[in-house]
């Protein structure tokens, strides 16, 4: 950035942290596509989704107890169930499967496993 005469201006307070968080968010999106490439080569792609799903539900509910946090009861828990079973039952296995049709593997036996 310059300044009006011409000088280079000093970044923003702040700015410094949003590439860090944008650097860090590109590492781990970019990584899920070699999770999903490992996962993909030893399981079939619903179990390969499911496997990461419940890593992930046991370390994210340590984490929520581990804060005190309490977990959403009423409407937010239906909502929350109704977005996890959209997402990570239906959305996830299919970017897996997607992922091995994409590199040239078609098979619907595949799906579940049946090799």
């Amino acid at each position: 950035m310059t300044s009006a005469g011409g000088a280079v201006a000093a970044a923003p307070a702040g700015e410094g942290a949003a590439w860090a968080a944008f650097a860090t968010c590109s590492a781990i999106w970019g990584s899920t596509f070699l999770v999903i490439s490992l996962g993909n080569d030893r399981l079939a792609p619903v179990w390969a989704a499911t496997l990461r799903v419940a890593l992930a539900s046991v370390l994210l509910g340590a984490w929520t107890l581990v804060r005190g946090q309490a977990l959403p009861r009423g409407p937010a828990l239906r909502a929350a169930l109704g977005y996890g079973v959209a997402q990570f039952g239906v959305n996830l296995p299919l970017l897996y499967w997607g992922f091995l049709i994409f590199f040239g593997w078609n098979s619907w036996s595949g799906l579940w496993g049946w090799r």
